[in-house]
């Protein structure tokens, strides 16, 4: 039983310096952000955001840490669909955040980690342009996520890459140059 449904909005749910629960919510046809979370300046948080279901608009749930307190949510169960920015726009969040068992589709950019360190887990990601972005200092750990089915099944990092990779061909190479070059 979905506990709150929010619908037609510009920020549909916004907790600002809070370290509220959000579990079990419908939130659809958000005009901006589905759930926009900015996390308490003042003590360590670790709120849970699981099984609610997003729909819809630019921002499905963006998650702002706050820089030099402990923010290490548990993002867990999720349904988000059908946004045009970012699925999770997740920024400053410590290791040991937790995201997992979350399904992601038809979003741009379905994970974006910006200097968030989390682990992601048992997450599926199809129909989305971009699965996995990871910039500014994201040290995120990975196991057990299906990624499938995307535009471009890359992931896609601002910086340096510490270990060899492999099976990664030219065309693909070529395909996400040509789309950073039209999206900018």
């Amino acid at each position: 039983q979905r506990q709150m449904c929010i619908r037609d909005r510009n920020y549909s749910l916004w907790i600002n310096g809070g370290s509220q629960d959000v579990v079990d919510c419908v939130i659809e046809h958000s005009y901006q952000t589905g759930l926009r979370y900015i996390a308490s300046s003042l003590v360590a948080t670790g709120p849970a955001i699981e099984d609610n279901v997003l729909t819809g608009g630019s921002t499905g749930l963006e998650f702002v840490g706050s820089a030099g307190i402990q923010t290490a949510p548990s993002i867990s169960g999720n349904q988000v669909t059908g946004f045009t920015s970012y699925g999770l726009l997740l920024t400053n969040l410590e290791a040991g955040s937790a995201v997992s068992s979350n399904s992601i589709t038809d979003c741009y950019r379905a994970v974006y980690l910006n200097a968030a360190s989390v682990a992601l887990s048992a997450n599926t990601i199809g129909a989305c342009t971009y699965p996995i972005t990871i910039l500014n200092g994201s040290m995120p750990t990975a196991s057990g996520n299906t990624v499938a089915g995307n535009q471009f099944q890359v992931l896609v990092t601002g910086g340096t890459i510490a270990s060899d990779l492999t099976s990664i061909l030219p065309e693909t190479i070529a395909q996400v140059r040509r789309a950073a070059a039209t999206k900018g």
